[in-house]
């Protein structure tokens, strides 16, 4: 089955907040996705789906808007979440400091409410922050994988997605769970999350 939220009224299925109180909103007359919270140095993440999921691809686009005021600030994608504490992640963070600035492509998981970032991809494309990214993740059995890349049109992100995963590595601490998004900032707009091959939505 798939999933696409648009942010625009048309997706009914309701997400829920990462922690109590800690999640993402739709800004009145926007059609994203932003963190309730204003960062920087904030966990905020919302997810949906069902916990049986096993494996699935999920793709958003990220856009950013004002200025950094943190040298790391990331935007990412959640994978087999189980509850706030434990579930994998993607993550984009950017050194929006660098010469030139970069970002650099995160795959890990949060365990027990312990971080541990497990592969790491340096510099996938200089950061320009007036354009809009498209982040994609595949959990597929315990292989995780990741890419990153910068559409020429965003609203047709797959004419010119790179054909090999970036990043790829292996995991074995869950075996299903739901996805979602995650940030560190309410600087970064999440749109069009979709999600591809999994059972639909109960």
């Amino acid at each position: 089955g798939n999933f696409n939220e648009p942010f625009d009224g048309s997706q009914t299925i309701a997400w829920d907040d990462l922690a109590p109180g800690v999640g993402f909103e739709i800004p009145s007359g926007q059609e994203s996705f932003t963190s309730s919270l204003p960062g920087p140095g904030v966990t905020v993440g919302s997810v949906n789906g069902c916990a049986p999921w096993q494996d699935y691809i999920v793709q958003t686009n990220i856009s950013h808007t004002g200025a950094f005021t943190d040298d790391q600030d990331y935007y990412g994608i959640i994978l087999r979440h189980q509850d706030p504490i434990n579930y994998y992640w993607v993550k984009v963070q950017y050194y929006a400091f660098a010469t030139p600035p970069v970002h650099v492509l995160h795959i890990g998981k949060t365990v027990g409410g312990i971080e541990s970032p497990l592969l790491i991809s340096m510099g996938v494309t200089p950061y320009d922050a007036t354009k809009t990214y498209t982040l994609k993740a595949q959990v597929q059995g315990t292989e995780i994988s990741a890419k990153v890349w910068q559409p020429a049109d965003p609203s047709d992100p797959g004419a010119d997605e790179p054909t090999a995963w970036q990043r790829t590595t292996t995991l074995t601490d869950f075996t299903s769970g739901k996805f979602g998004v995650i940030t560190s900032n309410d600087t970064f707009q999440f749109d069009d999350v979709s999600l591809e091959n999994a059972p639909p939505i109960l």
